[in-house]
């Protein structure tokens, strides 16, 4: 439409300069009524441009406040759940308890005054936003009904252009033809590969009829962990489904989000499911609150794995970052723990938004019992292994300039399994502290450039026990009638890297990444083995230094490997 008002003023001027007054007038009649509607047009668009530029402030605004507020409230829910054991450790037996129950009575009915508050204020920024949605809809539309009113044909640019808005009533796309149902059900089929994935939602993306806010919305559970999506799509759906399950105004929805993510009554109980994802949910907050304002994290992998629930945290951002951290937790880790990295991490990105750092939950760990078995190792394998092929696939035209994989104890044979079997590229594996690698395994096995390995002398475990007390069958690898699982120090140019005090951190004195050890509550032999972690090692628990303390030399090794320097 520009272009062709800039031809008919060309003409108008041509005319003009040939001195023919009559033709003149009658060209000039002629355009007038063009040259309104294309003003009109124009008009139009640029408040429709005008009017979703304020609305993305104001939801970007709106959002930035609830985001505080949450993080006001899981502090005020911690105080409370603290206040609430508090009074039940103390019952009132005299007059001195009874002082301390009124003051923790009265700091209770504080913090349960400031929780409905901030429910207050949650529940007016949603009547914001209603109303900041309705506005906007109905200046778009204002503007739609302008070119509606032009005469067929005129109004076809200006329509098209605003027919491509989000969240506008004229022109909504529905996931309905044909072509988006059958790419859909690609997407969605059980055993899709992350090439058919990644490929079906690149179609789909480019699809004029496909809505893709509303299908992540409604497909939430089943996205959150589809290898081979973008991270920013797992994310939006991972974040929807935990929001989903844990809305305090629908509780029966944690029942459904139960049972869409395949769980049994039996394999895991209700309550145990919502204490999983609350502490995936306070780590979320906590990693936000560690990078800081513009920092991106990302939940990704949210799912099930043989009856537990799984997650990865990114502490930046999968799909952009040239450097990428990714660790596998050990024996008796699980999503509560997903956290405990979140220190060292913010260590070794320094403030690096090109660097991504994430720890990966995304398999059922063996307990004490099951660590001497390679059965969880193997199925642990394949979940990971899909998830680096998903990574390949996304980053295939932006490839991730450096790669480094890091496990930790028992995760360390998880990740050398994934790695035999993985498509993905990967520069490094790294290793906190092995309880061994499976018998027969070799450098070349694991195709990566790099090995580096640690073993601190304050960890009684690792070695002594993980690498030497196993069981496995003669016939599948053709050792002897025992053998040790493979030292990854031991490997074809294998480097080993400090954990004892250095200069720059310092010395690990325990197995663990960060929490002391906690076997008191095993079945029948837990206080013996708990005797035997707090005496042996000879630290006192409160002195512990873990692996991924973020003040151990370990985490100052992992930083030189992450920049290249190990």
């Amino acid at each position: 439409m520009q272009q062709a008002m800039h031809q008919l003023r060309t003409g108008i001027a041509q005319v003009q300069a040939s001195g023919d007054s009559v033709a003149l007038s009658r060209l000039r009649a002629a355009c007038r009524p063009v040259e309104r509607q294309a003003q009109q047009i124009a008009q139009s668009r640029q408040k429709a441009g005008q009017a979703l530029a304020s609305y993305a402030g104001r939801v970007d605004e709106l959002q930035q406040r609830a985001r505080r507020l949450r993080v006001r409230r899981g502090e005020a829910e911690a105080r409370r759940v603290s206040l609430m054991n508090t009074l039940a450790a103390n019952p009132s037996t005299g007059p001195g308890m009874d002082a301390l129950q009124s003051k923790v009575r009265s700091s209770l009915i504080g913090e349960e005054t400031e929780l409905g508050e901030i429910e207050r204020q949650l529940a007016a920024l949603d009547e914001e936003r209603r109303a900041a949605d309705a506005r906007c809809a109905s200046m778009l539309n204002g503007c739609a009904s302008v070119l509606e009113g032009l005469p067929a044909g005129s109004s076809a640019e200006g329509f098209g252009a605003l027919g491509q808005l989000p969240g506008v009533s004229f022109g909504a796309r529905a996931n309905t033809s044909a072509a988006v149902r059958k790419l859909t059900g690609v997407l969605l089929k059980s055993g899709a590969t992350p090439e058919e994935v990644a490929r079906a939602w690149a179609e789909l993306i480019a699809s004029e009829d496909f809505d893709a806010d509303a299908f992540i919305e409604e497909h939430a559970f089943e996205l959150a962990s589809r290898n081979g999506l973008p991270f920013a799509v797992m994310n939006q759906a991972a974040r929807t489904a935990l929001e989903y399950a844990l809305d305090p105004k629908y509780p029966d929805q944690l029942r459904k989000a139960f049972a869409r993510m395949g769980f049994t009554d039996g394999e895991r109980s209700l309550e145990e499911f919502k204490t999983d994802l609350e502490k995936i949910q306070e780590a979320l907050v906590k990693a936000e609150l560690k990078i800081g304002e513009g920092g991106t994290v990302q939940l990704v992998a949210f799912g099930r794995h043989d009856g537990v629930v799984t997650a990865g945290i990114s502490m930046g951002d999968l799909d952009r970052a040239s450097t990428v951290g990714l660790l596998v937790s050990g024996m008796n880790s699980d999503v509560r723990g997903i956290a405990d990295a979140f220190d060292a991490f913010q260590k070794i990105r320094a403030g690096d938004v090109s660097t991504a750092m994430l720890t990966w939950v995304g398999y059922r760990s063996p307990n004490l019992a099951e660590e001497a078995f390679q059965d969880r190792a193997d199925a642990g394998a394949t979940a990971l292994a899909g998830f680096l092929d998903g990574i390949a696939v996304q980053r295939n035209g932006n490839p991730i300039e450096r790669f480094v994989t890091m496990g930790h104890s028992y995760g360390t044979n998880v990740l050398a399994e994934a790695l035999k079997i993985t498509n993905a590229r990967v520069d490094a594996f790294v290793t906190l502290g092995s309880a061994g690698l499976k018998y027969g395994t070799t450098a070349k096995d694991l195709g990566v450039p790099e090995i580096h390995a640690t073993h601190a002398n304050g960890d009684n475990i690792a070695e002594a026990v993980g690498q030497r007390f196993h069981f496995r069958f003669i016939a599948e690898d053709g050792g002897g009638l025992y053998e040790a699982r493979v030292d990854p120090r031991n490997l074809d140019g294998a480097k080993t890297f400090s954990s004892e005090k250095t200069p720059d951190g310092k010395r690990v004195t325990m197995h663990n990444l960060v929490n002391p050890i906690n076997w008191k509550d095993t079945w029948l032999v837990g206080p013996a083995l708990q005797w035997a972690a707090d005496t042996f090692d000879g630290t006192a628990a409160a002195d512990e230094v873990g692996y991924l303390n973020d003040k151990s030399s370990t985490v100052d090794g992992l930083g030189k490997i992450m920049r290249g320097h190990g």
